[in-house]
């Protein structure tokens, strides 16, 4: 489920001041990604709606009941399993050491001494190196984690769609069994059936 902020809860509940900038970075990047899987969105109820229309015309409300059930136990699991992973591997304290080894070494960059050569060009160069070697890194490791965040996501959703799969294969079976059960009493001779129920 999703607060105010449009984090989810496991992301945002245990946020505080002491999160750094890459820390905040991860987080809104698997709240965007939760956000593009549309777990409990109105584009999914209307896939689940079409490809179990059989269900869903018989009963509207004990479908989109289902439905929401569904969804709320997918979502709850993906959160609980990253919260899981962040408490198990550690996550802020090492993305709070990335920032502060990030920063020491773009302060070791920028205490470099700056001689001038005589040379505007090559001056202008040795001093706006140092910002584009800062940026540079940053985006390096924002592209890195961002590569291994959504793979985490990928796996998940993979995960929880075979898990789909198994229990759209399960109510096909039991939707079967009911659709073969109406065929044979649609096709059953009403004659037998008197007399069968005139013996008894």
């Amino acid at each position: 489920m999703s607060n105010e902020s449009g984090l989810p809860d496991s992301f945002s509940s245990s946020q505080d001041d002491s999160d750094g900038k890459h820390l905040e970075i991860l987080r809104y990047a698997l709240s965007v990604a939760v956000k593009k899987i549309g777990i409990g969105s109105d584009s999914m109820y209307a896939r689940f709606q079409h490809h179990f229309h059989p269900i869903y015309k018989k009963n509207p409300d004990a479908f989109r009941t289902m439905y929401l059930e569904l969804t709320r136990q997918v979502e709850s699991n993906f959160n609980e399993e990253v919260k899981q992973i962040f408490d198990e591997e550690k996550i802020p304290v090492l993305m709070n050491e990335l920032d502060k080894l990030i920063d020491k070494a773009c302060d070791e960059i920028n205490s470099s001494a700056w001689r001038p050569s005589g040379d505007p060009v090559k001056d202008s160069v040795a001093h706006t190196m140092p910002i584009k070697l800062k940026h540079k890194m940053k985006l390096e490791k924002m592209v890195t984690e961002l590569e291994s965040v959504n793979k985490m996501l990928k796996d998940a959703h993979e995960k929880k769609q075979k898990k789909l799969i198994k229990t759209k294969q399960k109510i096909d079976k039991i939707s079967d069994k009911w659709s073969k059960a109406v065929e044979d009493i649609q096709n059953a001779d009403m004659k037998e059936i008197d007399l069968y129920l005139d013996k008894n």
